[in-house]
């Protein structure tokens, strides 16, 4: 049964939930991710942690919101809680490397270059990952912090490598 909650006089649905027996329980925790998100972008971070929870209460095993849930602690302040989120988000899923590359951008932020370079090259090194010039773009970024310009330079060439070729049309 679904079941929608109404908050504040806006009357601004916040939040879904159904039965666990419902089919399609883990494509509304997905909408409430996304709803999360553009909350917390749009400066709303109660309906935000309102609409995330509730997508973790629909799909505890989903990476993906776990990584959800680790950027909007993150964006509020609870840095240690949101490398707690952002860990389990890798421990359900090892080999995405989207959330690799968002974890690598997380301890960038936190000023953990040397770790976000480690993450920054395993996400580039992914064979299916679509974004390693950017994963190679920001680990140039985390070598240079370190001071390695050597490396900095090596992995911005790369990144430029694998950048399509606008000048052809295609």
């Amino acid at each position: 049964m679904l079941r929608c909650l109404l908050l504040g006089s806006s009357l601004l649905l916040s939040a879904c939930s159904i039965t666990p027996s419902e089919p399609n329980h883990s494509a509304l925790a997905e909408i409430d991710m996304q709803l999360g998100l553009q909350d917390l972008n749009q400066h709303q971070p109660l309906a935000a942690k309102a609409e995330l929870l509730q997508a973790l209460t629909l799909a505890p095993q989903n990476a993906e919101i776990h990584a959800a849930w680790g950027y909007y602690l993150e964006n509020t302040g609870a840095i240690a809680a949101a490398s707690a989120a952002y860990a389990q988000a890798l421990n359900l899923a090892p080999q995405n490397p989207q959330l690799v590359d968002e974890y690598a951008v997380f301890l960038y932020r936190q000023g953990q270059y040397q770790t976000a370079l480690h993450y920054f090259l395993k996400a580039a090194g992914h064979p299916t990952y679509l974004y390693t010039a950017v994963a190679y773009q920001n680990a140039s970024l985390a070598a240079a912090k370190l001071g390695d310009q050597i490396a900095a330079r090596k992995y911005r060439q790369q990144a430029l490598q694998g950048l399509p070729d606008l000048t052809t049309g295609s």
